[in-house]
């Protein structure tokens, strides 16, 4: 592997990762998902994203281990990003957004305050 090949390390990091033909190694994985990530490839940017979505300061890593396993098999669609098989964690603002859209969808001619 090239050291600035940023898909080589994307895939050696999906390995470590999933433990496909290496041992599970998820502070390697992060190494390796960062170096990628520093290059602008954007599934590894994806994949560390939804990673440090949920830290866990408790854990080595800061990360919860059961959040790695989880994100081990969601897989990144084509090249232009995007993971399938895993739900991001909500936003509050699209949570909110939800609710609007929904109100205003439900309550068309009323205003939204009594």
């Amino acid at each position: 592997m090239a050291a600035s090949d940023p898909v080589a390390q994307f895939e050696l990091a999906r390995r470590y990762h999933r433990g496909e033909g290496v041992p599970i190694d998820y502070s390697e994985a992060m190494r390796l998902y960062r170096l990628s990530a520093r290059q602008s490839y954007s599934p590894a940017k994806e994949m560390l994203g939804l990673i440090l979505s949920k830290p866990d300061p408790a854990e080595p890593l800061g990360v919860a281990v059961s959040w790695l396993q989880e994100l081990s098999m969601a897989r990144v669609a084509g090249s232009s990003g995007g993971l399938e098989g895993v739900a991001a964690p909500a936003r509050e603002e699209d949570l909110l957004s939800d609710l609007l859209q929904w109100r205003v969808g439900t309550d068309i001619g009323r205003p939204l305050v009594p």
